[in-house]
């Protein structure tokens, strides 16, 4: 008897321990999978609630019509080399465009088709190689402007 009350204390210790340590994560991952199950639950009610993503896609094509009218085509005429071509957009109502420094570089003549297809020639007012942008301006007294829808 005089054994157990010495060892009997200690073996109730050591069987906590073992059992803390070989249940003790197997617990944590059931907590931490539970409330992952419940956060992944939670997200799909939103989204059946609202359509968010349809939203965003929706959000998106609005602005793609919106500004479609700014987006211009850019042909360019360079001494000894095919024919350079990119695209550009309207900066200002003044007929300031941004394009691409590659598309321009070392262009003798730029043509610029807008949105309704009409065809202006452009000057290349600057450019940047080193950032890649360049700078033109539409000649014409302006009639080149895409009314807004």
């Amino acid at each position: 008897m005089r054994r157990f009350q010495t060892f009997g204390p200690a073996l109730v210790v050591l069987i906590a321990t073992v059992l803390t340590l070989s249940l003790g994560p197997m617990a944590a991952r059931r907590v931490y999978t539970a409330r992952a199950l419940t956060l992944a639950t939670l997200a799909q009610d939103r989204l059946a609630q609202d359509n968010i993503l349809e939203r965003i896609n929706q959000a998106k094509r609005d602005v793609a019509v919106a500004v479609e009218p700014s987006v211009v085509y850019i042909e360019a005429d360079i001494p000894r080399r095919p024919q350079s071509n990119g695209s550009g957009w309207v900066y200002s109502g003044d007929g300031y465009i941004v394009t691409n420094a590659h598309v321009v570089l070392g262009a003798n003549r730029i043509r610029v088709q807008f949105f309704d297809g009409r065809v202006r020639t452009a000057l290349k007012i600057g450019e940047d190689p080193s950032t890649d942008i360049a700078v033109l301006k539409v000649e014409g007294s302006g009639d080149w402007l895409v009314p807004m829808r």
